[in-house]
């Protein structure tokens, strides 16, 4: 019997064990059972130092492309605190980039060089935390949440109450809670802090309200395999046992929080949340009558996701500067869309979004939303969804087709819809591919001193346009000016019929391409306009940034050219006309 790694690494797993038992002699035991379906697995005692380290391997099925994994025997309580897992004693031996494990090393001499750092927290290592937290959400209930935000500090507080909003629901028999801690007040009921990050739309609404209490434990605490006892050790050193309420009519709960000291960054303590949830009957919760036996209620976690203002920036710091920025987004279609999507997830502090079009079935092959919107403006879909999924962005939405009037209402013209969205933006977006609603565009934001970024492709989608108009720099008839000279090529496809059609029942032709080439656009917008909002003084030019998907008549690579645009010699921005 070989391990399945074994076919492809042939000799490999001879050599394996005889390097193992030239150190861990007679006490090594390969587990036959899992070797006769294909897995090695095997156990001994590690010699280090005077000691018997007791280890458990698992031989992936990916060996020796992927590290074995390396695994601690014996009692929980005396793992080491760092570099291991206190769920199954997993050694952290190298870091997560699976390039620090080197092919030609055996188990060996992996432990060789890594075991007695990794036991004595000595040696070289990744610059990362060990947060506490990552192991308790492991033991926590899937599909439930408790949100709070990274920047809160106790100032030597010791306990107090937190104030909840929550909504709660029965998952596969069990409760099932998402939660916000909106407050965090101390033992006299002062308020220490206030939420105020994005609430997630299902606790902004029909949500409901609990006060529970939290305690303080200047210490680092980690699951162990004795997970109730524990959890009823860290209840006992509340001042009075936390009361328990009524959840629905057949739960009732116990709810509590405790908070401990832990590690958040690289050898730097924060703040550790946890929080314990028992519940069961009613009955679980009182004391038995003289000879009757009642059920203990039940204990689950509530994983602890941070979700404060500076959590939701801490990936992408370089698009934080959003997250005071207002953009209108005018024209939603395959390119609009996705860029205001962009926008919504980057943090964008405001959004107004115009469009006249309903999202057709066959929108959905290169729209971002999909089923669900057909039949609905995009505006009003587009805003639903960014409100739903993206709650910190606030979303203007506005029906209505620049060149229209309704004349039986003076308030649905295009003066009335340019007073709606231009006062304070930071930004234009045009993604209207349309000239002649770029160039209006355009002259608004001139005379407003806001900068335009339009984008659009040609027909067959073999390339495109990204362009940022500045509002004393280079205009869109500069550029027709500039393509008409050749001072700047046009992308490809350009001034051709080919690629526009006409599907079944759509009242005009429209053009042909898929979404992960129009995206181009779009993505390339997006680090336009965050390049632009990062230093406005820098950027007093007009640029024009040229796509081409196509080289010799074939799909390529895409490939950018960039050129920058003048005010042309004869254009009325230049001559004031």
């Amino acid at each position: 019997m070989v391990p399945k790694w074994e076919h492809r690494a042939p000799g490999r797993y001879r050599y394996e064990i005889r390097a193992l038992e030239a150190v861990a002699g007679d006490t090594l035991r390969i587990d036959k059972d899992a070797l006769a379906k294909g897995a090695l697995i095997v156990e001994f005692d590690w010699p280090l130092a005077g000691e018997s380290i007791p280890l458990r391997v698992i031989y992936p099925d990916s060996f020796p492309r992927i590290r074995p994994n390396v695994r601690l025997r014996g009692d929980p309580s005396i793992f080491p605190r760092r570099h291991c897992s206190p769920l199954d004693g997993n050694l952290c031996l190298l870091g997560r980039d699976t390039r620090q494990w080197r092919q030609q090393w055996t188990l060996r001499r992996l432990l060789e060089l890594q075991l007695a750092d990794a036991l004595n927290d000595t040696g070289d290592e990744d610059p990362q935390g060990e947060p506490a937290e990552y192991w308790w959400n492991i033991c926590a209930r899937r599909g439930s949440y408790c949100l709070v935000d990274s920047s809160w500090a106790l100032d030597s507080v010791a306990s107090g109450m937190l104030k909840l909003r929550y909504r709660f629901h029965k998952q596969d028999d069990a409760p099932a809670i998402q939660a916000v801690v909106t407050e965090v007040r101390d033992e006299n009921g002062a308020v220490m802090h206030r939420w105020s990050g994005a609430i997630p739309p299902n606790l902004a609404r029909g949500s409901k309200e609990i006060s529970i209490p939290w305690i303080y434990l200047d210490e680092t605490i980690l699951p162990t395999n004795l997970i109730a006892e524990q959890t009823a050790a860290l209840m006992a050193r509340f001042g009075r046992v936390p009361s328990w309420a009524e959840f629905s009519p057949s739960t009732t709960a116990r709810w509590f929080a405790v908070l401990y000291r832990m590690e958040t960054g690289f050898r730097q303590d924060g703040l550790g949340w946890l929080f314990p949830f028992y519940f069961g009957p009613k009955k679980s919760f009182r004391a038995p009558k003289p000879g009757k036996q009642v059920r203990p209620p039940h204990l689950m976690f509530i994983p602890t996701y941070r979700a404060g203002d500076g959590d939701l920036g801490a990936r992408v710091p370089a698009v934080g500067l959003l997250r005071v920025k207002k953009v209108a987004v005018v024209g939603l279609g395959a390119v609009g869309a996705p860029l205001a999507v962009e926008l919504a997830r980057n943090g964008c502090q405001l959004l107004r979004l115009v469009d006249h079009d309903t999202v057709e079935p066959g929108n959905a092959i290169r729209w971002p939303l999909g089923a669900s919107a057909w039949g609905h403006e995009k505006s009003d879909s587009l805003a639903d969804f960014i409100r739903r999924e993206y709650p910190w962005t606030v979303v203007e939405e506005h029906n209505h087709a620049i060149g229209s009037f309704n004349h039986d209402d003076s308030a649905k013209g295009d003066d009335s819809l340019f007073e709606a969205i231009l006062p304070e933006v930071d930004l234009v977006v045009d993604a209207t591919a349309s000239y002649g609603v770029t160039t209006v565009l355009s002259d608004h934001c001139r005379a407003r001193g806001i900068p335009l970024i339009a984008l659009y492709a040609s027909p067959p989608v073999e390339g495109g346009i990204v362009a940022r108009y500045a509002p004393q720099s280079g205009c869109p008839t500069c550029l027709e000016f500039a393509h008409h000279a050749g001072t700047i090529e046009r992308a490809p496809g350009f001034g051709e019929d080919r690629g526009l059609q006409q599907p079944p029942g759509c009242a005009e032709r429209t053009f042909t391409g898929a979404s992960f080439d129009l995206q181009e656009l779009s993505l390339q917008a997006m680090r336009l306009i965050v390049e632009t909002l990062e230093n406005p003084d820098g950027t007093g030019e007009s640029v024009v940034q040229t796509l081409s998907l196509v080289t010799d008549g074939k799909r390529a690579p895409p490939a950018w050219r960039v050129d920058a645009l003048p005010k042309a010699e004869g254009c009325s921005c230049a001559t004031g006309a």
